[in-house]
């Protein structure tokens, strides 16, 4: 619990600078282009991540899962083995992401009638993916508790985007020179954590990655393909929801919808930031206990920092039902006040997903990626549905209350899952 607690409050101090300077990020952008040309950019930005994230394998997750076998079992060789399979899955994701996300561009374009401008803007942003080959290095961080290095990353990427922001609002550039800032900013941010993995992995002496045997991967990792796939469409789910109804609302209801929703997001970061930290520090922590069979250490690891988020997350909600309005004006401005009823519903939304969130990795933690994977993807498919509804019928408020549904309905499905396999532990 000691090692959760630093290491969490290490990543929490990195995603809270992140968040405030992504915050100040898209506060800026908005006042200076305005809510049409701001829509614009939120709609390239959320294309990009959501083709990254369809492309991406989350090898990290597994990675961290088996290695953590491996490192309790002196397992070195495997080790290697294991992370040159992932910095394969991460190199083939990151090309396939990009070729993707640049011939997506073009069809949409033409789909939805975007000018040369726009259509420049998006396969360049899109450009971006080709370098997110950093799920390894990633996984060397987590595993070897370097949460303080992850966490470095996180702010630094952020506030070099931050200053680029602030030059650029304070000379109103336009709309090209705010997506050149993002996508120079992305690739800043994950160089700093491919240089910085692969550094403490060569700390480690483990020897060349590359010179690692790949045969056999499925038989020295059992079940190893099956996880990958699990949390890779799971992950994509996951940012279909969290990512896709901007899109949604951008193409029923325009780009300025799609500004005042997408800020409407920012503001609901601040709590997704607490989570995060948690979420990623508790995960190997959960694993490394579930392998030594520690269960009664596995059911505090996943209670106490639940709790203690909770109370967190009902103090952000107060804090922003009481003083909303006012913050809203006094950020971004008057033009995008209608945020301020779907910021508390979306609220509401991370609230319960805060609640609940060791019980995703918990699920991974056991080896039951599948089992998260099935839950994430019935409460996908209820959400899926009532978003364009919801959205047509009420507009922004309808794409809130579809957010706020999917996340009742996983905490649910996940706790019922969970319940059944603590009961009798493999």
């Amino acid at each position: 619990m000691g090692r959760l607690a630093r290491n969490a409050g290490i990543l929490l101090a990195g995603n809270l600078l992140a968040a405030v300077c992504g915050l100040v990020c898209h506060v800026l952008a908005a006042r200076t282009l305005g809510p049409e040309r701001y829509g614009i950019l939120a709609l390239i930005i959320t294309y990009g991540l959501v083709i990254n994230g369809l492309a991406s394998f989350q090898s990290w997750k597994a990675l961290v899962r088996y290695g953590a076998r491996c490192l309790e079992r002196g397992r070195r060789e495997d080790f290697r083995s294991l992370m040159k399979f992932g910095l394969v899955l991460d190199l083939g994701g990151s090309f396939l992401g990009t070729v993707t996300g640049v011939a997506g561009v073009v069809i949409l374009g033409r789909i939805r009638g975007w000018d040369q401008e726009t259509v420049f803007l998006a396969a360049l942003y899109s450009g971006s993916i080709l370098f997110h080959s950093c799920g390894t290095p990633l996984a060397v961080l987590r595993l070897f508790d370097r949460f303080d290095l992850n966490a470095a990353q996180l702010a630094g990427a952020a506030m070099v985007r931050m200053g680029a922001v602030i030059a650029l609002a304070v000379s109103r550039a336009g709309l090209r020179a705010f997506v050149w800032a993002w996508f120079l900013t992305e690739i800043f941010g994950y160089l700093l954590t491919i240089l910085w993995g692969w550094r403490e992995y060569r700390r480690r002496r483990f020897g060349s990655v590359l010179r690692a045997p790949l045969q056999g991967i499925p038989a020295k990792f059992t079940g190893i393909w099956r996880f990958v796939w699990s949390t890779n469409f799971q992950f994509s789910l996951k940012l279909g929801v969290k990512e896709l109804d901007v899109l949604v609302v951008g193409g029923l209801l325009g780009p300025a919808a799609a500004g005042v929703y997408k800020i409407a997001k920012q503001f609901t970061r601040i709590m997704d930031r607490f989570t995060d930290p948690l979420n990623q520090s508790v995960y190997p922590a959960l694993a490394k206990s579930w392998v030594r069979k520690d269960y009664s250490g596995f059911r505090k690891l996943m209670i106490r920092p639940a709790l203690a988020l909770a109370v967190v997350g009902v103090l952000v909600w107060t804090v922003f039902l009481a003083a909303g309005p006012r913050i809203l004006i006094l950020t971004v401005g008057g033009r995008y006040a209608g945020a301020y009823f779907p910021i508390l519903v979306l609220m509401a939304g991370m609230l319960v997903a805060a609640a609940t969130f060791p019980l995703e990795p918990a699920l991974l933690a056991m080896g039951r990626a599948d089992e998260s994977f099935q839950a994430f993807a019935w409460a996908s498919l209820l959400y899926f549905g009532l978003l364009a509804v919801l959205t047509k019928a009420w507009g922004i408020t309808g794409a809130t209350l579809s957010s706020l549904g999917f996340y009742s309905i996983w905490a649910l499905l996940l706790a019922r899952k969970i319940r059944g396999r603590l009961k009798q532990p493999a």
